[in-house]
């Protein structure tokens, strides 16, 4: 199969195409994410706050004052 774009939507860990797919159930794709486009919702905004809060959980208050401030916390 050619490269496809295809729209989805992230809900409880698990992306869901928006249409069906021409794909055999237990194949593996790869996935490239790209940041959505268009004016932000409501529903749009309320997604990224709760993927922020993800992120963000079971860090340190020292590693949270440390992201703020934008220092590199991969190492």
């Amino acid at each position: 199969m050619a490269s496809q774009t295809i729209d989805a939507v992230y809900e409880n860990g698990v992306l869901r195409p928006v249409e069906p797919l021409p794909l055999v159930d237990g194949v593996r794709v790869g996935l490239i994410l790209t940041a959505p486009t268009g004016p932000l919702t409501d529903e749009n905004v309320a997604a990224m706050m709760r993927l922020g809060q993800k992120c963000s959980d079971g860090l340190t208050e020292a590693q949270l004052e440390a992201f703020d401030a934008g220092a590199d916390l991969t190492n």
